[in-house]
């Protein structure tokens, strides 16, 4: 028999001379690529031989029953708070750099409590506040002194929630969303929350602020991939208009704990860049949790072994200089340059 389920076609067919089943699924390309079709095929036929292999195929629910269910699972414990997404929106799909080679892959892993006691225990609110953060960190790195204190953040939703999200959530429904950037973080941490609850319509995207970056409606600067049910990442692309994705942070939420992957362009960074970056948005991370009212000019970026380094090579009132290049590194790095002035 045959099954459509959701964006692509599962078929079962029965070999009369040997007796065996099998699946065949057929995807399609603007919702799934070709590594995400893979592996979604090889969970659902595992998943569903593991729950009902032993019974006869008719017997079985179907594939819809299968994924309707899943779903309900998810809605019994996440709020869902996203309502208008599918009306208001084009589906596309990600862009072939999200499974980059040649890149480096750095892992980091806390727990939320902090986190909690700032945000409460709403996925709402703690994609907020992951967001927010991320925001910060990057206006602070990039956009730091402009005119326009809004973010322009395109926000990747997956269309679907279901038992196996993280498969599912390959699929993507872009929209763009302003995040705020308040003179305290905690305004910031509002706005941004406030903006994740509008219906995210065409009409009320900061067209302005895009005009201003220079860039297309379809690659700002910085693009972050929000999926509120368990996890959000940030696609981060060069200034001069480059569209591949040179620096990935994906947060994953699960049990009060939460996972950072990391993922950039060898060609771009260091590994020792890397791992600095992300141990620099984790320290952002603890700290505005426990002191969400810091002023945003004041947030510092730098660990503390990084500022003893640079406090001993620059004294104070030395005038540094630094590259001006345009590559993502080199604007990070404009900013630590900053450092040894403040405070």
């Amino acid at each position: 028999g045959m099954e459509w389920i959701g964006n692509g076609l599962f078929a079962w067919v029965k070999v009369r001379e040997t007796g065996k089943c099998y699946l065949f699924s057929c995807l399609h390309h603007l919702f799934v690529d070709g590594l995400g079709s893979k592996h979604l095929h090889a969970r659902f036929f595992q998943a569903y031989e593991s729950l009902y292999g032993g019974r006869p195929l008719k017997h079985s629910p179907s594939f819809q029953q299968y994924i309707a269910r899943s779903h309900q699972l998810h809605l019994d414990q996440h709020e869902i708070f996203w309502k208008d997404f599918l009306s208001t929106n084009t589906i596309t799909r990600l862009r072939r750099f999200y499974h980059e080679t040649g890149r480096y892959k750095i892992k980091d892993s806390f727990e939320l409590k902090s986190v909690l006691a700032f945000t409460g225990s709403r996925l709402r609110n703690i994609a907020a506040f992951f967001k927010a953060v991320v925001a910060t960190y990057f206006y602070r790195t990039i956009y730091d002194d402009g005119d326009d204190n809004n973010v322009v953040l395109e926000t990747v939703w997956h269309g679907r929630t279901g038992e196996y999200i993280d498969l599912i959530g390959m699929t993507a429904n872009p929209l763009l969303v302003a995040c705020p950037i308040g003179d305290s973080f905690n305004e910031t941490y509002q706005a941004t929350l406030e903006s994740m609850m509008q219906s995210f319509s065409h009409k009320e995207l900061p067209y302005s602020r895009l005009q201003k970056l220079g860039v297309k409606f379809s690659q700002p600067d910085i693009l972050v991939n929000i999926i509120p049910i368990s996890a959000e990442s940030v696609l981060v692309t060069n200034p001069n208009g480059d569209a591949k994705f040179h620096l990935n942070v994906f947060v994953d939420v699960q049990n009060q704990r939460a996972s950072l992957d990391l993922v950039c362009s060898r060609q771009c960074f260091s590994e020792h860049e890397a791992r600095a970056v992300l141990q620099r948005i984790v320290l952002m991370i603890f700290r505005l949790a426990q002191s969400p009212n810091s002023e945003t000019k004041a947030i510092d970026l730098l660990l503390e072994p990084e500022r003893e380094l640079l406090l001993q090579k620059f004294g104070p009132g030395d005038v540094v200089s630094f590259d001006t290049t345009k590559t993502l590194h080199g604007l990070f790095e404009v900013q630590v340059l900053k450092s040894p002035d403040r405070d």
